[in-house]
Parts: structure tokens; C-alpha cells; sequence
């Protein structure tokens, strides 16, 4: 449950046809053609078509208000706000959670030339011509600017300061021009206005004799250098004119530093202007300019620096702003309109923006008819229309602030004009007959001021395809949506509107033409996975003012809505639908991430007791947690509301109005002390107020002493130096995704440690277990020694064979044996040692002798001391474990040998021509078989008998094979084997 100021919506579209829209009860226009595309409205002394006050159409409803090429001026319409899409082919999506700058004002120049035509008309005729302009019912222009003495246009040359050598200004006076036209006009037009107007004052030239040329006109600038006294005199002469001013109650928002200073430097300028460079503008703002302003009475009034066309830029802000001591004295950025097309948007006013967003960019000066192609006045000319309305898209779209057009009126010929240069204006004066005639670029202009209230708010717009439509999106300080949208096409353009706030609305755009759409009730948007659906108060709108309870309650699909206790119209319960699932977006929503700036999709608005089931939120951050302060900040919730006080009540300056939301109070501006003396509050001033901290908040100690404290990233005594800083979205805390995949990488290293480990170990024990064997690389060399370790009883002459051979590769292991070395011995069976004597076989067959069977037998040879400590039968079991080995080593090998000698050609049944004797054969065994470091501690004995070739052969691979358990030899021919008479049997003596 929640308490919420009401918001109305509106939604404000602006297409660039032959048609424009306004607002509601508004008169109709008196057309009058003069033979160009368009027409004009024809207004006199007694009657003038008006736009009327923006006011909210009926619930569940919208108005729109069309212009056209055809002849349509501001004509009111209303339709139903759709519940779902109409399905038109192109859809314009409000994104109000996209957040840009926010707007100044709109406005036009009280120029001399202006001010003549203005006044040469009948009394009643110039109330009509300033009311719709200024007025509630008109246009309501916001921001005026004002020529410091004469421009081109005016009748005649003069400056405040004509006197040469007056570096005083003793005789600085304002002109007739200011006291009898310009000033009474203002004061005429601020009196209509629902809002204080925002005055510009923009010099064109210094007086001749301060000048390099000695003249106003034509290529001159400032004698001497920034800081010298001409420089400083110019800069008072700035002081001196808003000071006369403020004698009338008319004070300045801003002030540029000089009309258009690319044309001060052009040889033959034709009328007034005063050349810098931007290194020259730099520098006087820095030493003259800034310092005397914000020592005078008005040093709440901004600097605008260039004022001239933005193809300059970014250079020229860049020369300027880089200088902190020039920059802390700029608020801003004033450009012109001519030459927009030679250079895009986006790499001028953009890259200005992004280069320094802190400095707003305003538009000053903009009219039609400026070409040479395409001069003076044409009555009636929708395309100027649409150039001013493309135009002002394109700036706005690209973070200016404002947009100021010229002449508030001139004569049908472009004039006066002391140098005869021409141009058009929104308004066009016909003294003659008493009338004045509205341009359709004075509709153009409306669609802007009219709607975009100063504080205004760009936001996002999104389109579901390509369009030839232009469009920017605004939300105004009520919370109401404006919409505006150009169509520059000859070809009529359907589409629909969508506001999460309000629902669907259908749009047609003709061609050439603008709209304006305004809506707003109470409504709840949702999806339960079906769709998506919304329940509104179709009765009852919030726009009185007042505080509401709104109570929104959810069971299943059924939602129930609740406006201050419910009941009767204040009730609504509705069940759309199918699912009962809610469908989280997840463009709001933000899992393991920083919450995102600005999503704030919906309620714009004052709000206070928030309550989910139950529970209170608080929304002062001082009250909750650190997590609920980034999602509150994040949605752009901030304390306190405000409302329009401050358009109501005015302050005397230097006090500036704060609202409190319906109630105001008036507060020295930033930088200055209060004092409240009998005579009211007073503003001291303190050197804060000079802004000397470019990157910070400046501290006043005293009215003579501060100190900056900087932001982070800077340094400095001014907060001047920029450091380099890594700035990390989610804060100092890592997020949950970061935090989640540095855990993943620090297990898997971790299991990859322990593979290895664990690798290393089974290497190791494998090691221990079954040994490392050194093996020749010439396979050559190996062929011969199994060759001799066979034949050696058949074919004899193992003495020499074994001696032919190199045996050194067999013999050495590459690494030590744990049994430390091998001994073979060939026993006979009349061995003296009763433990190895092997009983006698006396059913051998095919000896040649009657000698017993012979055994060969591998001994683990320990040395003596080591021998020692194996006495012990436990130390003997460890030593067995510590030097375990596998009497699998010799069935490999010699299965390898028998693979390999089964390719060859079966000898037969071959018999030993000669016995060698026992010491022959011992040798033979021991060179033959060294390569083999294997021993468990016991015996391994190889019985042979006289047996064929092949059947030694198959005899050892059986037995072999038996010893490696291989599954290929079958137990029946294993079994044979074992019971024939020469057999070769493996024991394993403990």
C-alpha cells in the first residue's frame, strides 16, 4: 500500500507534415495564402487563434492536436486509449527510465527590429501579438534574448559607451532603443508569463575605440591581450549593462561572451562584430570577464561561452574548457543554427557533451530566409516548418538544453535591417493594416515551448522497425510523458503509441504534419505469463494535487486495485488471463550485478508510507541498509517532492526560490552566507560563490577562506588534476557473478593439483612395484641377444655368442634397483644347498646324458650388512614390501622374445650337438639376463628338459602367459603343457 501524489500523463507527438497539434480551446485560425505551400493565420486588435492551457483529456482517453501543410492549425481531437496493440505496422515504445538532460526553455530575441514592429501596431494588437508568445494561452515562451546595444538589426550604429577613452565608463548609458521599445516590452511580456522569464544578453560589438580596427564593423578585436585595460573595460561594460537593467526588475539568467566571434576575424565583415579566438575567449573569461562578474551584484548569472555555430565545435570548447581557470567561471555552451547541415550532430554537439557533460549546450540564434538562395520572407512556407522542427529534434536528441529563434517579429520585407539583411521570422507585422500574420514555424515553435516546461525531462523512445519519423520524448516536472514526433514525408504514416503508464494509442501522421497526445488515470501493468495485461480506475484521476492511498492486492490471477479504502468507483478487481505465474522482466531485474541507473518504469510522482505485504520500505536512505540505498538510488528516488511553488512566488534576487513541494522559500544562492537583518535576508558573498572548485564541493571558512573538497579521481587545490581511477560499477565489493566464477577457477586448479599429485604417487608405486628398465635403441643389438638366450643349450656356442654381442644396454637400468643388484646363477640338481636341490626326474626322454635336469636360479644377491638387519623375520617382511617386484617383468620380456621368434620358420625338433659345461653356462646366464632387476626376496627356477624348439617356445609363452594371468591360453592346453615331459615350471620359493 502506498500513499502517491498524483501524475498525469502526457504524450505529445510532433510529426513534421502539413500538420501540427496544440492544445484544447483553442480558437480556429483566419487563414490567408499567399502563394506559398502553406498558409498563415491572419490575427488583428479583436481576434487571434490561441492554443489555450495544456489541460488532461477525460479518463481513459486522449486529445491530439494537429497541424498541417494543408491548412490545420492546433485542431483538438480525442480518442480511446487502448488496452492492447492495434497491430499497426510501426510502434513508438516510451522508455521513461532513459534519463537525459533536462530542458531550459524556448524563446525568440527582442531585437531592436522586434521592437519596432511590435510597437507599431495598435495597443490591442500588440497585447494579442505578446500573449501569444508569453501568455498561458499562447505559446509560452520562457527564455528571451536581448541584444547589448545595437545588431544588425537595428537602425542605426551605437554602443552604451560611444565616449573614446571612457575606461571607467563614467558615461555608460543605455540607448533609446532600451529605455522607449525594449525594456517596456519585456516588462510587458514577463507580466503575462506564469513564469519568470530567462533573460540572454549577448553583445555584438565593444565600442569602436577599444577595437584593432577602430570600428564596429569588419575584421577587429580587442586592442592589447586578456588582462590589459581594454579587456578589463569590456568586461565592466558587461557589469554595467545587467546592473541598468536590474533598475527595471529585469534580471539576467545568462550572458554569452559575444555574438558570433568567428566573424569579428572575417576581412569586410559587413555589420557588428567583435573577432576572438577561442584561446583569446579563454583567457578573458579566465582574467576579466569571470572575476568582475563574480565580484559584481550578479553572480548568480551564467557565462555562455562560443555563441557561434556549432562547427566549431569541439575545438572551441576544448581550448576553453580545458583551462580550469576559464572553466570554473562557464556554465555553458551557446551555439547557432545556421550551417547545421555541414556538420553532423553528433560529432559536434555530441562529442562536446561527452567531452564535457557538465556544461550544457543552449541554442541562441536560428532563423529562415538567412541563404542566398533562399531570402527573406516567404508567407506561409511549411518547409521552413519543418527545417525549424528537424532542427530543434536533431539538437535535442543531442543534449541541448533550449532552443532560442530570432526576431520575435519583423516587417514583411525581413526588417528594418540598417545593413538590409533580411530574413524571416515566426512573426510577420503588417502596421498597414493593423495585423500580424503567424508563420507555420511560429506552430513549429509551439509544439516545443508550448509543452516542454523548463525542467522537462528527455527520455528514451524506442521504434519496432525503421521509420522515416523523427521523435524525441520528454517528461515533464507534473509526470505527464510529451511525445514529439516530425514526419517529413509526403506519405501518411500509421503507427501506435506505447506508455507502460497508459496503454496503446492509435496515430496516424499525415504527411508533413506534428501531434500532440495527453492521457493519464491510475492503471496497474502486469504478466502472469500469458500476456501482458492492466487494470485501471476508469473514474478517477490524480491530478488534484492532493495524496491518495492506493492499495493494489493479488490472489492467484486475481488482482484487485484500490484508491483511498475502495469501494464502489474507488474498486476494481479483475482476473485476465490464465497463468498464475509472475514473469519477472529481466531488464529490471539484475542477478549478480550492480543495480542498474535509472529504471524507474512507471510512477513518476511524489511518494511516501510504502507497505509489501505489510512491511514498511522505507524510502529515506538515512533509514534503511546500504543494499536497499543503491536500489532506492537506482530508481531514481530521492527525498522530497516539488511541485510548481517556485513558478508562483518569485524571489528578489540574488535569493533564489526553493521549492518544498506546494510551499517555497527563498535561499541564498550556492556560495553564499544568509544573514537575516532587519530589513530581511541578506546574501553575503564568499569566494565559494566563484565556483573555484572544478571537481568538487568547495568548504567556506570564512568570507575570505575555503577549501575544495574533491571528488573522486581528482586532485588539486582546486580539484583541477584529473587522476587516473578504476571505477568499478558494482563499488569496492566484488558481485556475485565475479565472486562465483573466481571460485570455479580456484577448484578447478585445485583439482588439477591433486590430479597431479595423485599421478605422481601411482608413477612412484608403480615404480617401486615392477621397476624401470633401460631398453637399447637398436633394436638390432636385442635380436641377437634373444637369439643367444634361446639357442644357447640347443645349438651351442653361447661362449661365443655371448661374447659377440655388446651386452652393456641390457645390463644398465635406468634407475638404481631397489634390490641393489641381481645375481643369476645356473644350479645343478646336485646344488650343495639342501633348500634349492631339486628332486630328480627320472622318466626324462631325449637326453643325450644321464645327467638330472638342470634349473636356473635368480637369487637376490644383499649385501652383507644389509643382510644383517633382515634377520629379524619383521624387518625381513618390510624389507619384501619396500623391494617388491614382480616376477611378471621376466614373462614380458619373454613373451616379447617368443612373439617375435614365432614369425619365423619352426627349426623342427633339434637336439644339442654340445653340452657347454656348468661355468660356460652359468656365465652365459648371468651376461644374458642381467638386464632383468627383478626379485621379491626368493627364487625363480626354470626346469628345462630335452624338448623340441617349438615346443619350448609354446612351453614358455604358456607358462608365460600363465604367470601374467592372459586369458587368451586356454586352461586345457595350460594343463597339458604342465604334464608334459619336459615341461617348464615357475616356482616362487619363500
Amino acid at each position: 500500500m502506498a500513499q502517491l501524489l498524483p501524475s498525469s500523463l502526457v504524450l505529445a507527438l510532433v510529426f513534421s507534415a502539413t500538420d501540427v497539434i496544440l492544445c484544447t480551446e483553442n480558437k480556429g485560425c483566419v487563414a490567408r495564402s499567399f502563394g506559398y505551400d502553406s498558409v498563415v493565420c491572419e490575427c488583428n486588435s479583436t481576434y487571434c487563434d490561441s492554443v489555450g492551457p495544456v489541460s488532461l483529456p477525460p479518463l481513459g482517453q486522449y486529445s491530439s492536436y494537429l497541424s498541417s501543410r494543408a491548412g490545420s492549425r492546433m485542431e483538438a481531437g480525442q480518442g480511446q486509449v487502448q488496452v492492447s496493440s492495434s497491430g499497426a505496422g510501426l510502434r513508438l515504445t516510451i522508455l521513461p527510465y532513459q534519463k537525459y538532460q533536462r530542458i531550459k526553455g524556448f524563446g525568440g530575441a527582442m531585437t531592436d527590429a522586434a521592437a519596432i514592429n511590435i510597437l507599431s501596431l495598435s495597443a490591442g494588437a500588440q497585447e494579442q501579438l505578446l500573449r501569444q508568445y508569453f501568455s498561458k494561452d499562447g505559446i509560452s515562451y520562457s527564455v528571451v534574448r536581448v541584444p547589448m546595444a545595437s545588431c544588425d538589426f537595428s537602425t542605426r550604429l551605437y554602443t552604451y559607451a560611444d565616449t573614446p577613452g571612457d575606461y571607467d565608463l563614467k558615461n555608460f548609458t543605455l540607448a533609446q532603443e532600451d529605455m522607449n521599445m525594449k525594456i517596456p516590452l519585456l516588462l510587458r511580456a514577463q507580466a503575462m508569463s506564469p513564469c519568470p522569464l530567462s533573460l540572454l544578453g549577448s553583445a555584438w560589438s565593444a565600442p569602436a575605440w577599444m577595437k584593432t580596427n577602430g570600428a564596429l564593423t569588419g575584421k577587429g578585436s580587442l586592442k592589447g591581450q586578456p588582462g590589459g585595460k581594454e579587456h578589463k573595460t569590456w568586461a565592466q561594460y558587461y557589469i554595467r549593462f545587467l546592473e541598468q537593467y536590474a533598475k527595471y526588475n529585469l534580471t539576467f539568467w545568462a550572458l554569452t561572451t559575444g555574438n558570433e566571434p568567428s566573424a569579428g576575424r572575417m576581412t569586410n565583415y559587413s555589420f557588428q562584430a567583435l573577432g576572438f579566438t577561442p584561446e583569446e575567449q579563454r583567457d578573458w573569461v579566465a582574467l576579466d570577464l569571470g572575476p568582475a562578474l563574480q565580484s559584481s551584484s550578479h553572480p548568480h548569472t551564467h557565462i555562455l561561452i562560443l555563441d557561434d555555430n556549432r562547427l566549431l565545435l569541439p575545438h572551441w570548447a576544448k581550448v576553453v574548457l580545458s583551462d580550469v581557470h576559464a572553466a570554473r567561471y562557464i556554465h555553458g555552451v551557446a551555439v547557432h543554427f545556421y550551417m547545421d547541415s555541414l556538420v553532423p550532430a553528433e560529432i559536434s554537439l555530441g562529442a562536446t557533451h561527452q567531452l564535457y557533460p557538465e556544461y550544457y549546450l543552449f541554442g541562441t540564434e536560428a532563423c529562415a530566409g538567412w541563404g542566398p538562395l533562399d531570402r527573406g520572407v516567404k508567407l506561409g512556407s511549411w518547409d521552413r516548418a519543418e527545417k525549424y522542427a528537424h532542427d530543434i529534434i536533431e539538437d535535442l536528441n543531442h543534449y541541448v538544453v533550449g532552443w532560442t529563434d530570432w526576431n520575435l517579429a519583423l516587417d514583411q520585407t525581413g526588417g528594418p535591417n540598417w545593413v538590409k539583411n533580411f530574413v524571416d521570422s515566426p512573426v510577420i507585422v503588417d502596421a498597414k493594416r493593423d495585423v500580424f500574420y503567424k508563420q507555420p514555424s511560429f506552430y513549429s515553435m509551439a509544439h516545443f515551448s508550448k509543452f516542454l516546461q523548463e525542467g522537462s525531462q528527455r527520455v528514451g523512445v524506442s521504434t519496432s522497425g525503421k521509420t522515416q519519423l523523427e521523435f524525441s520524448a520528454f517528461v515533464r516536472p507534473d509526470g505527464s510523458v510529451v511525445l514529439i514526433v516530425l514526419n517529413r514525408s509526403s506519405s501518411t504514416i500509421q503507427f501506435e503509441v506505447w506508455d507502460q503508464g497508459v496503454g496503446y494509442i492509435p496515430c496516424t501522421a499525415p504527411a508533413h504534419s506534428l501531434l500532440t497526445v495527453i492521457n493519464g488515470l491510475l492503471a496497474v501493468f502486469y504478466n502472469l505469463g500469458d500476456g501482458d495485461y492492466n487494470i485501471s480506475l476508469p473514474y478517477h484521476r490524480l491530478d488534484d494535487g492532493e495524496w491518495h492511498e492506493v492499495e493494489l492486492d493479488r490472489y492467484g490471477r486475481e488482482f484487485t486495485l484500490r484508491l483511498d479504502g475502495g469501494g464502489g468507483r474507488f474498486e476494481i478487481t479483475a482476473s485476465p488471463g490464465q497463468s498464475q505465474e509472475i514473469i519477472i522482466d529481466p531488464s529490471v531485474v539484475m542477478l549478480g550485478n550492480s543495480f542498474p541507473s535509472g529504471h524507474n518504469r512507471s510512477f513518476l510522482g511524489c511518494l511516501r508510507d510504502v507497505r509489501f505485504n505489510g512491511r514498511s520500505i522505507p524510502l529515506d536512505q538515512d533509514q534503511h541498509s546500504e543494499g536497499l540505498q543503491v536500489l532506492v538510488a537506482s530508481q531514481g528516488v530521492s527525498v522530497g517532492c516539488y511541485s510548481d511553488a517556485c513558478r508562483k512566488h518569485h524571489c528578489s534576487p540574488p535569493l533564489v526560490c526553493v521549492d518544498l513541494w506546494r510551499q517555497h522559500d527563498c535561499r541564498c544562492p550556492p556560495g553564499h552566507m544568509t544573514k537575516e537583518t532587519s530589513l530581511g535576508r541578506v546574501c553575503i558573498y564568499t569566494l565559494c560563490a566563484s565556483r573555484p572548485c572544478r571537481h568538487g564541493t568547495c568548504v567556506a571558512h570564512s568570507l575570505s577562506r575555503y577549501s575544495c573538497h574533491c571528488s573522486e579521481g581528482y586532485r588539486g587545490r582546486h580539484c583541477e588534476v584529473a587522476l587516473a581511477v578504476f571505477h568499478s560499477e558494482g563499488g569496492n565489493s566484488l558481485s556475485l557473478s565475479s565472486m562465483f566464477a573466481i571460485s570455479i577457477c580456484v577448484m578447478a586448479f585445485l583439482v588439477l593439483m591433486l590430479g597431479l599429485f595423485l599421478y605422481s604417487c601411482w608413477r612412484r608405486h608403480k615404480g617401486l612395484k615392477e621397476g624401470v628398465y633401460h631398453v637399447s635403441a637398436h633394436h638390432g643389438e636385442w635380436e641377437d641377444i634373444r637369439e643367444n638366450v634361446l639357442n644357447y643349450d640347443e645349438e651351442g656356442g653361447g661362449e661365443q655368442d655371448q661374447n659377440a654381442f655388446n651386452m652393456v644396454e641390457l645390463q644398465r637400468s635406468l634407475q638404481p634397483s631397489p634390490a641393489q643388484s641381481l645375481r643369476y646363477s645356473y644350479t645343478q640338481n646336485t646344488s650343495s644347498n639342501p633348500q634349492t636341490k631339486l628332486p630328480q626326474d627320472n622318466n626324462k626322454k631325449g637326453m643325450s646324458n644321464g645327467n638330472g635336469s638342470a634349473a636356473i636360479a635368480l637369487r637376490l644377491s644383499i649385501p652383507p650388512s644389509e643382510a644383517e638387519t633382515l634377520s629379524s623375520p619383521l624387518t625381513f617382511r618390510r624389507s619384501q614390501r619396500a623391494f617388491s617386484f614382480s616376477s611378471q617383468d621376466l614373462a614380458r620380456y619373454l613373451c616379447e622374445v617368443i612373439r617375435d621368434m614365432e614369425h619365423t620358420e619352426d627349426p623342427g625338433t633339434m637336439t644339442t650337438p654340445r653340452r657347454p659345461s656348468g661355468k660356460e653356462r652359468n656365465l652365459a646366464s648371468v651376461r644374458s639376463l642381467s638386464s632383468l632387476s627383478a626379485s621379491q626376496g626368493s627364487e625363480v627356477r626354470l626346469h628345462a628338459g630335452q624338448i623340441t624348439r617349438m615346443d619350448t617356445f609354446r612351453t614358455l609363452r604358456a607358462v608365460m602367459c600363465d604367470l601374467r594371468g592372459d586369458s587368451k591360453t586356454p586352461d586345457s592346453q595350460r594343463d597339458k603343457l604342465r604334464e608334459s615331459r619336459g615341461q617348464l615350471k615357475c616356482e616362487k620359493n619363500g
